[in-house]
């Protein structure tokens, strides 16, 4: 057990990992953390260091907790042994940390280094079709399997990394395997688009996908000079026999053509939207943000709302991930129903939702409370039965001319950061925006 302040303690044990709040006179809440959150079996040493950052020593490794991120280091880390002793963190005067393990003591000397996570970059290294690399040459028609040879540049944590991939056209989910090696027993003729990307549930982290696209013909049997000749053998039956042909070729031409034009928009759909909710994915929404501030004038701002749905964890941790898809779903059925014509929505990862408004930010702060309002009431009705499910939001917009997206987006992330501490189900800006929109107010005021 170690204090947080004099109102909060953290208590570990085998299984689970608590964060008590109390008034003094009664528990007011508890948090759980669970061994797939923390990363270890058992809680063996706990630590809250002059950061406010929580060090959780289990049988496992060392877990960091910095108030949002968990980070779990182990011996693939540096750490001297996965075991940490009962009690054996410490921290010393300048700040940096001993850890003691069943093999010995390790010295963390730049603690705020260990969040410096090293980002995925997966890679194709092979492409075989029937034993043969393919390099970019469209192949002879052929049931032979099709095998992908997947990496990443991370050999560190190599042990770790999971790849998630789809082959459009054959895989109706996402696979999973943590050799990198894809097998499929034939490729269906057509153009496939294969997607991947790399996860490691250690860091929480997931690679931007990575897609590269197959094309394979149709057997003989089916392409146009042989077609042909079935024209030529039905002049030979006779002229009506060439004109059914020709009829029958010209509708079959149009339904191919119409084919191909209904799978370029599903792919620029799929390309564009989130495969869940519908709505548009994180890159579509974030260049819509980037177009709509490129655009911006003093007579059409631009204000955003970062919306999160207050805890979804604990939602797939009582329920199943499949309940919390069901959240997600329904709250991108209800940001597509409010939204208008010049506002854009979309999923900006996890349980977070981006809505991007063109107007000054009191009206924005007061559509975007309608917003909130309407994707969370009435309750929800999901598979266990109906639920009140609620919301945080936060509020920004471009505070001066030189801020950029990532500005714009950070300045929403900490209004999001001070509803949630807030107490949540609320909207908020940052206090620096906040103070922006009453001197304007104020200057609005004096000047009428």
């Amino acid at each position: 057990m170690v204090l947080q302040d004099k109102n909060t303690l953290w208590l570990g044990g085998y299984g689970s990992l608590y964060r008590i709040t109390h008034d003094d006179s009664a528990v007011t809440h508890v948090q759980t953390y669970t061994p797939e959150t923390f990363g270890g079996d058992n809680v063996l040493a706990l630590l809250y260091d002059r950061r406010g950052w929580l060090w959780v020593g289990t049988d496992k490794g060392l877990s960091i907790f910095d108030g949002q991120r968990w980070r779990l280091i182990t011996t693939s880390d540096g750490l001297i042994g996965n075991d940490v002793n009962q009690g054996a963190l410490f921290q010393d005067t300048d700040g940096t940390i001993w850890v003691g393990t069943s093999r010995g003591l390790s010295h963390i000397r730049n603690p705020e280094r260990l969040f410096d996570i090293r980002p995925l970059r997966p890679f194709i290294n092979e492409i075989t079709l029937g034993g043969r690399p393919i390099e970019g040459q469209v192949p002879t028609y052929t049931t032979a399997p099709l095998t992908i040879d997947a990496g990443t540049l991370d050999y560190q944590d190599d042990a770790d990394i999971r790849f998630r991939y789809k082959l459009d056209g054959v895989d109706a989910n996402y696979g999973e395997t943590s050799t990198g090696s894809i097998r499929y027993a034939f490729l269906p003729p057509g153009e496939h688009t294969f997607t991947l990307f790399a996860v490691n549930p250690r860091t929480h982290q997931t690679s931007p996908p990575i897609t590269t696209t197959f094309t394979m013909p149709w057997p003989w049997y089916n392409r146009w000079p042989i077609i042909a000749l079935y024209a030529v053998g039905a002049v030979l039956i006779g002229y009506s026999g060439v004109r059914w042909r020709e009829r029958y070729t010209r509708r079959r031409q149009a339904d191919l053509e119409a084919k191909i034009e209904q799978k370029t928009a599903e792919l620029a759909f799929q390309a564009n939207h989130d495969e869940l909710t519908g709505l548009l994915n994180r890159r579509a929404i974030q260049s819509a943000l980037k177009q709509a501030l490129d655009a911006e004038t003093s007579a059409t701002p631009v204000c955003i709302g970062l919306f999160d749905v207050d805890h979804f964890k604990q939602i797939n941790d009582l329920n199943g991930h499949l309940v919390g898809d069901e959240v997600l779903i329904e709250l991108g059925r209800r940001l597509k129903a409010v939204t208008r014509d010049m506002e854009s929505a979309g999923r900006y990862g996890g349980e977070e939702f981006l809505v991007i408004i063109q107007a000054a930010p009191e009206t924005g702060l007061r559509r975007l409370a309608t917003i909130r309002k309407a994707i969370t009431e009435p309750a929800f009705k999901l598979t266990p039965g109906d639920a009140r499910v609620t919301a945080s939001a936060g509020v920004a917009w471009r505070l001066h001319p030189h801020n950029t997206v990532q500005d714009v987006l950070e300045y929403a992330d900490i209004a999001l950061y001070r509803a949630k501490h807030e107490g949540r189900n609320r909207l908020c800006v940052s206090k620096h925006l906040q103070q922006a929109l009453e001197a304007n107010f104020h200057t609005r005021k004096e000047d009428a």
